[in-house]
């Protein structure tokens, strides 16, 4: 005699509770296969139910549930396929993806892109195209199927996008291997920190360095090619690499943060030399620091929920102190946020006075690792709005 009962509490809505109760009492022939007649019973229980139970399981037991039957293997198929890491990294194989995406590609609700290129590649582009303001190189670096994942014409159920860059400054010192061709204190093979020391304040010399180097023309196409995607609701932007793209200069980019109802910028490229001079020593990181604002927020109108990490080792936030930059948050931006989160940041009047503006619509501020200077000028009788 075999017997099984549930109590599930499923949630129905936010103020109210359902309760499943769900018995099954099965006697064996002695013949029958007990497997095979629990896999029927499984199979038959109500969706809800079944969803339910597989919400408990562990995530080796749901791979042995869908290998059992096609009924499981559909029914798991959204719970195993709701991301999908795509990347150009060398010896990346796309074989597959796309036969893939024109099967689960409804069920994908995130895709996270890896994108990767070394410094010059012993290449020099000399021409270049403009499209929307975009400055290109002769070869797009992106291949096909990627350009469609990130434009939104394939995969167009995700709403949401993580972008990270795999670049190694740290692989240089080889001839035709730079990453940089300006610096105050090297004159050639530029890599590791130094690679941020210059500010690249306009719009000229940034495709200038786009047409040079492929790493830079990967961030723009990359940023590009997204800002064509009208089903993106939320992007995260995974260890921001400090180096402003053409892209930013467009209408295409500006449309495209007045859509979403999240940005998470989750850290910011930060190491050091080696000799423990961090890359925030540089003007040219904390310009790009400085400008994030420009970059992002000013376009981004419609955000609910914005996160902004610094990196560990360099938290800025205060304008005047040494390696350090004014908060990218002015009083304008933002008009509809309810939720801010900020990490490794330094807690200035700056960010008072914006939290104070907000606090009609504000509705959950949270400070992760930040730090505040004791001796700082800031007005503890503030308060924010009834």
């Amino acid at each position: 005699m075999f017997s099984s009962s549930f109590q599930l509490h499923t949630r129905r809505n936010t103020t109210r509770r359902k309760i499943l109760n769900y018995s099954v009492h099965f006697t064996p022939s002695p013949t029958s296969d007990t497997t095979a007649t629990m896999q029927h019973l499984l199979q038959n229980l109500p969706p809800e139910l079944l969803a339910a139970i597989v919400e408990e399981l562990p995530w080796e037991s749901r791979l042995s549930l869908s290998a059992t039957s096609s009924v499981f293997r559909a029914a798991l198929a959204a719970r195993f396929f709701r991301a999908i890491v795509v990347s150009n990294k060398p010896g990346t194989s796309l074989d597959g993806l796309r036969a893939w995406a024109e099967k689960y590609g409804s069920l994908v609700d995130e895709v996270h892109f890896l994108g990767s290129r070394d410094g010059l590649d012993n290449t020099v582009r000399e021409t270049s195209q403009e499209e929307d303001g975009v400055h290109r190189g002769t070869q797009c670096l992106l291949p096909t199927l990627l350009q469609g994942i990130l434009s939104g014409t394939r995969l167009s159920q995700a709403s949401t996008v993580r972008v990270s860059f795999d670049f190694d400054f740290n692989r240089g010192h080889e001839p035709g291997s730079d990453w940089e061709s300006e610096s105050e204190l090297l004159d050639d093979d530029i890599d590791s920190i130094y690679v941020f020391q210059v500010p690249e304040e306009t719009l000229q010399v940034i495709k200038h360095k786009e047409d040079r180097y492929p790493w830079r023309q990967l961030m723009a196409e990359t940023c590009a090619t997204l800002a064509q995607n009208q089903n993106v609701r939320k992007l995260v932007m995974e260890e921001l690499v400090p180096k402003p793209t053409s892209t930013f200069f467009t209408t295409a980019w500006s449309s495209f943060l007045g859509q979403l109802d999240v940005l998470d910028i989750s850290g910011i490229w930060s190491e050091d030399n080696g000799a423990g001079w961090h890359a925030n020593t540089l003007d040219g990181y904390l310009h790009f620091e400085a400008h994030m604002g420009d970059y992002f927020f000013e376009h981004a109108r419609s955000l609910r929920h914005v996160r902004l990490s610094a990196a560990s080792a360099t938290a800025f936030g205060v304008d005047g102190n040494l390696f350090d930059c004014a908060l990218p948050l002015e009083k304008c931006h933002l008009p509809h946020q309810q939720r801010l989160e900020l990490q490794y940041m330094l807690i200035s009047p700056k960010l008072a006075d914006f939290v104070l503006v907000k606090g009609t619509t504000l509705r959950s501020l949270r400070l992760v690792d930040c730090h505040a200077n004791t001796d700082a000028d800031l007005d503890q009788n503030r308060t924010f709005p009834c």
